[in-house]
């Protein structure tokens, strides 16, 4: 009954983002079907405990930081300078390097802004592999980089800080960028020359700032950003209203946010964890069957890595121990890369006119032995 009920929700929630393309309204049908299917009637306190959660409130002022932060860089033309210096510093490997580097740097189909660069950079390159490498570098720092929104979210529902999250998942990223070079680039040595002036690089200084905060001085994510965040836009202070005025437009993200903590709490009151892992017992089922398949399916089904972690991390986290989170995560964004309705593959497709399931097919491959070698070394490290 439980298992059915998770898995219907999860059904309606892939559905109706097909049908509607709206994730918050998508998220609602999923908990109006679970909460049907479960026979929950406490609605106004379910809301009320998500009102009152503090790591709700943390979570909220994190990502708007987080939007906060790249607006500025975005409006102000500091990306723009910047991809334009990892062009000159990484001419050989521009494909390579700058995707990467850019994802340092969370925004909503990232893919598409190194495009242009990888493109006209290697002119005479073939577009599929083109893409391909774009696609694939620009999403192997989103493995551990710890100011991606979901990379939060994994933080305040495990009770994990995020240095410790970080730090875990980094050999995945190693691992990821490693077997895609093999992959991709060969036996080809990488060839690097020093930027023609190093204030294009200013939008770096917020982005490592804020990873120096978390890793060295252990501060928590959110005062982390915070500083930076202010630091920037005292900098940029030109820019700051106009940024605020973009990200006040995407006031979208609230709701959604809202709607996983309802749905984690809804999980977390009525033991659903628990009895899911009870009915497989009693199935003959492995519970690690739910621990990869959940979040890689969520994933791929959505193509947003928040939704994926917010709908499967709950039940997870009812089952395993909290270190289940760092593998929620590593599948989850699995899940996004493999998905065809993932922002970021559906623009470079896009731009570089090549089939969608050509640059998915081609990162396959890739993506399993990174999961499978990522699962044997968080087996050894955690």
């Amino acid at each position: 009954m439980y298992s059915f009920s998770v898995l219907i929700s999860l059904l309606a929630i892939v559905i109706f983002q097909r049908i509607l393309k709206k994730l918050s309204l998508s998220l609602l049908s999923g908990i109006i079907i679970l909460f049907f299917a479960l026979r929950i009637h406490r609605i106004v306190e379910m809301v009320s405990l998500v009102l009152v959660s503090g790591s709700f409130w943390s979570l909220l002022t994190t990502v708007f930081l987080i939007y906060l932060l790249s607006s500025i860089m975005e409006v102000s033309g500091d990306y723009e300078k910047f991809s334009k210096e990892m062009k000159n510093v990484f001419s050989r490997n521009v494909d390579s390097f700058v995707p990467a580097l850019m994802g340092l740097m969370p925004m909503p189909g990232g893919a598409l802004f190194t495009a242009p660069i990888v493109k006209n950079s290697l002119p005479d390159e073939n577009p599929l592999k083109l893409a391909i490498r774009n696609y694939w570098f620009r999403h192997t720092i989103e493995f551990f980089w710890p100011i991606y929104p979901a990379f939060v979210l994994v933080s305040e529902l495990s009770e994990i800080s995020i240095d410790r999250i970080s730090m875990g998942l980094f050999p995945v990223f190693a691992i990821a960028f490693l077997v895609g070079w093999v992959f991709f680039n060969g036996r080809q040595l990488p060839k690097i020359s020093p930027p023609e002036s190093f204030y294009n690089l200013v939008s770096l200084i917020p982005i490592l700032g804020t990873g120096v905060l978390i890793f060295f001085f252990k501060i928590p994510g959110w005062q982390a950003l915070l500083l930076n965040t202010v630091g920037y836009g005292i900098f940029r202070r030109k820019h700051f209203f106009q940024a605020l005025k973009t990200i006040l437009k995407k006031w979208d993200i609230i709701v959604v946010l809202f709607l996983v903590y309802l749905y984690k709490i809804a999980i977390d009151q009525h033991n659903v964890g628990e009895m899911i892992s009870i009915e497989f017992t009693s199935w003959n089922l492995p519970p690690w069957l739910l621990l990869v398949f959940l979040p890689l399916i969520a994933g791929i089904s959505t193509g947003i890595t928040q939704a994926a972690v917010g709908i499967s991390l709950p039940v997870i986290l009812g089952i395993f121990d909290e270190k289940s989170a760092l593998y929620t995560y590593m599948f989850a964004v699995g899940g996004v890369i493999l998905s065809p309705v993932h922002l970021c593959v559906v623009l470079s497709a896009k731009y570089f006119a090549v089939d969608v399931f050509s640059i998915l097919k081609r990162v396959s491959l890739p993506l399993i032995i990174t999961l499978v070698l990522g699962t044997l070394v968080l087996e050894a490290v955690t």
